[in-house]
C-alpha cells in the first residue's frame, strides 16, 4: 500500500515535466504574449511552473518580462526560460542540467 503514492508522486512529476518540455518546445520567439499565454493552458501550465509567482512582488506575466518555467522549484531536470516586451515573446530557451537530454 505504501507504494501506491509513492508510484503516483513519479507519475504526476513525469507528466508535468513532459508538459513543461511540450510547452517549451511549441513557445516560439515572435508569438504574442496573448497566444504564450493561451499556449500554457493548451498545455495545462498553471503558476505552479512560474517561478515568479513564488516571489514576492509578483503581479502578473504581462509585466514580468523574464518568465522562468519548471516542472518542480527544487532541483528540476530543466527549466523554460521565456523572455518578453509585454506584447511579444523575444527569447525561448531549454535551461537543461548536466546529463539531461531532451526528447
Amino acid at each position: 500500500m505504501i507504494l501506491l503514492p509513492i508510484a503516483l508522486f513519479v507519475a504526476r512529476e513525469s507528466w508535468r515535466a513532459r508538459t513543461l518540455l511540450a510547452f517549451c518546445k511549441a513557445a516560439q520567439p515572435g508569438i504574442t504574449l496573448a497566444d504564450l499565454l493561451a499556449l500554457e493552458i493548451r498545455h495545462s501550465i498553471d503558476e505552479s511552473y512560474l517561478v515568479q509567482a513564488n516571489l514576492d512582488g509578483y503581479v502578473d506575466q504581462s509585466r514580468s518580462h523574464e518568465l522562468e518555467f519548471r516542472s518542480q522549484m527544487y532541483d528540476p531536470d530543466f527549466a523554460c526560460a521565456i523572455t518578453h516586451d509585454g506584447k511579444a515573446v523575444k527569447y525561448v530557451q531549454l535551461l537543461a542540467l548536466e546529463g539531461f537530454e531532451p526528447n
